[in-house]
């Protein structure tokens, strides 16, 4: 808020893994300010960061098959928040850097892990909350075995009606 015109105008800049990061985001998005929020591994390079989308929705691994940024086709899926029609030259950049691994998941892991979040954490989340969970129970869950694992679960825009309809179709 105490940013002057001309500041809000370049935008902001956090780096963080955790309530900063996504209090500068929830703010940025209020008050219409571009923000990059820079994560993910250069305090500890020793760690792996895996990357996770849905089945209908791989536009990050599709651009590292294609070797740059792209524009997808037609979208498909549950988790709308993480179908975004393209990819972004500085966020393929900051992927193609820090990320280990993409995985996929499908929509039905999506809502399993819907399920067991509500069940053993009483958090209801979107399907996009889910898809670390999901990704960690299915196909990263040989490779993280034994290990200690860090899930980021960021978002809760979700209603009732469609929440219970998510958890139904588990």
């Amino acid at each position: 808020l105490g940013l002057d015109a001309a500041a809000r105008a370049r935008g902001v800049t956090a780096i963080s893994a955790g309530n900063h990061a996504v209090a500068v985001a929830y703010a940025a998005t209020r008050l219409g300010i571009g923000a990059k929020v820079v994560m993910l591994k250069t305090a500890r390079p020793g760690i792996e960061v895996f990357g996770v989308e849905p089945e209908g929705a791989d536009g990050m691994a599709q651009s590292f098959a294609a070797g740059g940024p792209l524009k997808l086709g037609a979208l498909s899926g549950i988790a709308d928040s993480l179908m975004a029609p393209h990819t972004e030259a500085y966020s393929y950049g900051l992927c193609r850097r820090h990320v280990d691994a993409l995985v996929t998941v499908s929509d039905a892991a999506l809502r399993t892990a819907m399920r067991l979040l509500f069940d053993e954490l009483k958090l209801a989340v979107e399907p996009a909350c889910a898809a670390a969970t999901a990704a960690a129970l299915g196909p990263l869950r040989a490779r993280l075995a034994g290990r200690k694992v860090g899930l980021l679960l960021c978002g809760t825009n979700t209603d009732p009606a469609t929440f219970c309809g998510h958890l139904a179709a588990a």
